[in-house]
């Protein structure tokens, strides 16, 4: 019975150590870059870690600060003392000093893929002629989107195995290494940042910062080609805070196509001049449902300053201004071509202010006209 016992567990060992070796070479363990004190060569231990003149290094991570939510296009190499082995492995994880994950990972890759929580490793351990290098590829890491401040610190924990490809753990190479950054902190921690399409032809902005440490200001930028922004405000930033903060932004004067889907992006600045940039957001706009003039700025002019309407124009049209004075005599007239949207009406107060007073100045086209008011003095 003790003989029989013996040989079951026996093949029983036999079928999980083939097994074990037939999943790592199809994909790789997770847990085992070093992170929690567990190595391949728990596996693969022929011989001692770090000891076959080679080495694993990660490139593409990027120093100095990171951007959140963004994309850094990283790659793994492995590489060997001697250029005699045929069969490559790797596994790659990030962890903060805490030891939680930190990011994650996207790959167009099909021999690498997320094996964990920030963590990436081979799928099918790539073959090749006997070589002294190999590099994997075509991934990604994806920093956090709304980092805490203990995603700053981090380590990226990789691993290699340099391998002879004789269907078994032996007589392979593994090779360990960390690779620590220390990112500079952005001012504040988003929890949001969203665009909605607003009213009259507005852009209504709304974020919220989870914490804030010597926060200074959010500067407001703006592109119409997801290429170049434009800063077109600011707003006051809490300076300190350990409690949720929100805020809201109005952008009046979108660009002036009804179809335009401008991006908006926060650029976040603390007291010492630091900062970084908030992912951004695509709002389309919508198309206005009807024709109205808003309010001539400013009300109150000096002759020889100009006066501007923001004319919203629910489809293009052409429109005619006319100024009259208090009586209600012509002193001005043009005609000007508008698009659907926002229009920018601009007028020399020297074109039609002969003297001091009050003045009228109507848009029309079609059935529509409206008037407005201001003070020449």
């Amino acid at each position: 019975m003790y003989k029989k016992l013996l040989t079951i567990l026996t093949g029983l060992c036999l079928i999980v150590t083939f097994s074990s070796q037939t999943l790592f070479s199809s994909a790789a363990p997770s847990g085992y870059t070093g992170e929690f004190g567990f190595s391949c060569n728990s596996c693969h231990a022929s011989f001692a870690l770090n000891s076959g003149g080679g080495s694993v290094v990660v490139n593409g991570i990027p120093s100095g600060t990171y951007t959140a939510g963004q994309s850094y296009p990283v790659s793994v190499t492995i590489s060997h003392g001697t250029n005699n082995r045929t069969r490559w492995g790797f596994a790659l994880a990030v962890r903060n000093t805490f030891g939680e994950p930190v990011g994650t990972f996207t790959s167009t890759n099909n021999n690498a893929a997320l094996i964990g929580d920030a963590e990436i490793g081979h799928q099918s351990a790539v073959t090749t002629a006997a070589a002294a290098s190999y590099t994997y590829s075509g991934f990604q890491w994806v920093a956090p989107a709304n980092p805490t401040p203990n995603d700053f610190n981090i380590n990226f924990f990789v691993a290699g195995n340099a391998a002879n490809n004789n269907g078994s753990s032996s007589g392979d190479f593994i090779y360990n290494s960390v690779l620590n950054r220390f990112y500079t902190t952005i001012p504040v921690v988003l929890s949001n940042f969203t665009g909605t399409a607003g009213d009259n032809f507005t852009v209504v902005l709304q974020w919220e910062t989870a914490q804030e440490q010597n926060s200074d200001v959010f500067v407001i930028e703006r592109s119409t080609d997801g290429q170049n922004f434009t800063a077109i405000d600011r707003i006051a930033a809490a300076g300190n805070s350990v409690l949720p903060r929100r805020y809201q932004y109005t952008d009046k004067t979108p660009p002036l196509t009804a179809n335009a889907r401008p991006l908006y992006r926060l650029k976040q600045l603390d007291k010492d001049g630091r900062g970084a940039y908030s992912a951004s957001v695509a709002v389309q706009l919508k198309a206005p449902a009807t024709t109205f003039m808003e309010a001539l700025i400013p009300g109150v002019v000096s002759n020889g300053g100009t006066v501007t309407a923001r004319f919203i124009a629910a489809t293009a049209m052409p429109v005619q201004i006319v100024v009259t004075d208090a009586g209600g005599k012509k002193v001005y007239t043009t005609r000007q071509q508008v698009l659907a949207g926002a229009n920018t009406i601009s007028l020399l107060t020297t074109a039609f202010a002969q003297s001091k007073g009050v003045y009228y100045v109507t848009v029309q086209s079609g059935s529509f006209s409206q008037t407005g008011r201001i003070l020449v003095q």
